[in-house]
């Protein structure tokens, strides 16, 4: 048997980026809390897509 977390690729991209920033110390779990805090609630087959770039960091 097979599971499907019904995630896009680019949810899964997301989730392993955010990974290995915490784990390089660009972010923190804090940083995270905050964006999650003021997401809206979606239902539960809404997909959001993201802007080209979203995952580029800029360092100063």
């Amino acid at each position: 048997p097979h599971v499907r977390n019904r995630l896009s690729a680019q949810s899964i991209r997301a989730l392993l980026c955010l990974g290995e920033w915490s784990l390089l110390d660009l972010i923190s779990d804090s940083d995270v809390e905050k964006v999650v805090d003021k997401l809206e609630e979606l239902d539960s087959d809404e997909e959001v897509l993201l802007e080209d770039g979203w995952d580029r960091i800029k360092l100063r």
